[in-house]
C-alpha cells in the first residue's frame, strides 16, 4: 500500500515537473509571429465581414425592399375582391 501511494506520488511529481518546462520553454519562446500574423487576418476577415454584411443591409432597405413593397401594393390594388353579378360570385372585377 505505502509502495502503491509512493509510485503515485511520484509520477504525480514527474508530470508537475514536465508540465513547469513546459510553460517555462513557452514563456521563453519569443517565436510569435505566426499567432500575430494569424491575429491580424482574423481581424481583417472580421472587419471585412462586418462591411460586406453593412452594404448588403443598406442595399436590402434602401433599393430592394421597397421595390418588393411596390410589386406587392400594386399586386394587391389591382384585386378588389369578388364581386357579385347576376347573382353569381366571381372572383375577377368586371369591367
Amino acid at each position: 500500500m505505502k509502495n502503491a501511494i509512493s509510485n503515485i506520488a511520484t509520477r504525480v511529481s514527474l508530470k508537475a515537473q514536465a508540465l513547469k518546462e513546459s510553460a517555462k520553454q513557452a514563456l521563453n519562446n519569443e517565436d510569435g509571429d505566426f499567432y500575430i500574423s494569424e491575429g491580424v487576418k482574423v481581424i481583417i476577415a472580421v472587419i471585412l465581414g462586418s462591411l460586406l454584411i453593412t452594404a448588403m443591409v443598406a442595399l436590402f432597405n434602401s433599393q430592394i425592399i421597397p421595390g418588393i413593397q411596390d410589386k406587392i401594393t400594386e399586386l394587391f390594388s389591382a384585386y378588389s375582391g369578388p364581386t357579385i353579378a347576376d347573382g353569381t360570385v366571381s372572383s375577377y372585377p368586371t369591367t
